[in-house]
């Protein structure tokens, strides 16, 4: 048997037993929910109408509230310098089906209970059943690496006691040649180790007498080098003494003169504000001496001018006679004709 359910704007095919994820439902986790039929199909025989299907109810119960995988929304206009880029995830209910009525009767809890522990049991069986042969195939690799282990280990155990027998055998031969060859070399070793010996304790000797001659004549010239350098470290210590004397007696007089040409220095320049003083003075004494030079060159140019306004008053003169009786010989004239 199985039913067709409408719940959230959508359609599920649903039978007995099955889990299936649905819009958000207002129902807590554990609690009964009822859901509207549209199709109803049990073996051979199928109701459609609706007075049949008015009845009938699919009864589910809820196990848990989740979220769905996230869904990017992305918004865009072109030229507008819009973008909106959003993340989304739907609300769902995972539902277990309990039972398919066609007339509508809730089924008893202790059968939907029963029905849940006999599919969880036969979960848990699996389970173990995969558990146990995954170990299975453990112990069986951990056997076969153990053999392999064991018989590596075999093999090489007979090679080291062959090896070993073959050593055993060959030794007195190899040792009774070595034998026979290191007689004349060590005699030939005790000899010469016995002349070093006496070559080494002879060196010695001398050493030791070439070191005490060397030690006496060192310690006669030290005293002898001694006894020259005393008179010359006195000589050497008055000098030192007199060049110090020296020495202060330069740098007081260089402080001296040091002090003197500060400050003659300091009387020869002068502030500006004197400088700017006898600059005026000097100034005032090139107007002085310009004034009298100006006086007699003005004397001299005006007697020229007098004279040259005399003639310019002469020659007005005579312009003026010459024109006087013309004047007079046109009135006359004047005077004819009235007649």
């Amino acid at each position: 048997m199985y039913a067709i359910v409408k719940t959230g704007g959508k359609q599920y095919k649903v039978a007995q037993g099955d889990i299936f994820e649905v819009e958000k439902l207002d129902v807590e986790p554990g609690g009964t929910v009822e859901l509207d039929v549209i199709f109803l199909a049990d073996g051979s025989k199928v109701t459609v109408e609706g007075d049949a299907l008015g009845k009938a109810k699919v009864f589910a119960e809820v196990i848990e509230h989740f979220k769905g995988d996230k869904e990017i929304v992305f918004k865009f206009k072109k030229r507008k310098n819009y973008k909106r880029l959003r993340g989304h995830r739907q609300d769902y209910t995972r539902l277990l089906v309990q039972d398919i009525s066609p007339t509508g009767i809730a089924p008893k809890k202790k059968a939907v209970e029963k029905k849940a522990e006999a599919v969880e049991k036969k979960a848990a069986k699996a389970k173990d059943a995969d558990a146990a042969k995954e170990d299975a195939a453990k112990e069986d690799a951990k056997a076969t690496t153990s053999a392999e282990a064991t018989t590596s280990a075999e093999a090489t155990a007979t090679v080291e006691v062959a090896e070993a027998k073959e050593a055993v055998e060959k030794k007195p031969a190899i040792e009774k040649k070595a034998t026979a060859e290191k007689k004349p070399a060590a005699e030939k070793k005790a000899t010469a180790a016995t002349t070093k010996a006496k070559s080494t304790a002879t060196a010695k000797k001398s050493t030791t007498t070439t070191a005490k001659k060397s030690a006496a004549t060192a310690k006669k010239d030290a005293s002898a080098q001694a006894a020259e350098e005393k008179p010359a470290a006195k000589t050497a210590t008055k000098t030192a003494a007199a060049k110090t004397a020296a020495a202060t007696k330069t740098a007081a007089a260089a402080k001296k003169t040091a002090s003197t040409k500060k400050a003659t220095p300091a009387k020869k320049a002068a502030s500006p504000k004197e400088s700017a003083s006898t600059k005026k003075s000097t100034a005032k004494k090139a107007t002085t001496e310009e004034k009298p030079a100006a006086k007699k060159a003005a004397s001299t140019k005006k007697p020229a001018t007098k004279k040259a306004t005399a003639a310019n008053t002469a020659e007005k003169k005579t312009t003026a006679k010459k024109t006087a009786p013309k004047k007079e010989s046109k009135d006359e004239s004047k005077d004819s004709k009235a007649e």
